[in-house]
């Protein structure tokens, strides 16, 4: 696995999810300098299952680097807000606040597809509200 710059040393890094399980990523855990918990996205080329091809790994090098980006970008509740990332050696690495991957959720609790629906269906809303004083509901605009 690739390294983590100065924010998180290799004993307090723990992976929930290994690049193997999900082919394109792994997910670790860890703190920041400050004590802040924070989650690590991996992907190393070399591990992805889902890309067997050159033109393939290309590809998805390409789409990680752009979903990165975008992710900087975004500031919204229904969205996991990204800290930073780095790319050392061809592996990818991108902090966020903590998350717990449905992947995760879905070994300890059963998960319907509804819960995903709704979980999504508040993301999409959220994108499109307008709160007012709280003596109103919230609306969607």
């Amino acid at each position: 696995m690739g390294q983590v710059e100065s924010s998180a040393s290799s004993d307090e890094v723990r992976v929930v999810v290994d690049q193997q399980e999900t082919g394109t990523w792994a997910l670790l855990r860890s703190h920041s300098e400050d004590g802040e918990p924070i989650t690590i996205f991996e992907h190393d080329p070399k591990g992805s299952s889902k890309a067997t091809t050159e033109p393939q790994r290309k590809l998805l090098a390409e789409a990680i680097s752009n979903g990165s980006q975008r992710l900087r970008g975004l500031r919204h509740p229904g969205i996991l807000k990204y800290q930073w990332a780095q790319e050392e050696a061809g592996v990818v690495s991108m902090i966020t606040e903590t998350a717990t991957p449905l992947l995760v959720v879905a070994d300890n609790e059963p998960l319907y597809m509804t819960d995903v629906a709704v979980g999504l269906h508040r993301c999409f809303v959220r994108a499109h509200v307008k709160r007012l004083p709280r003596t109103f509901e919230t609306i969607a605009v």
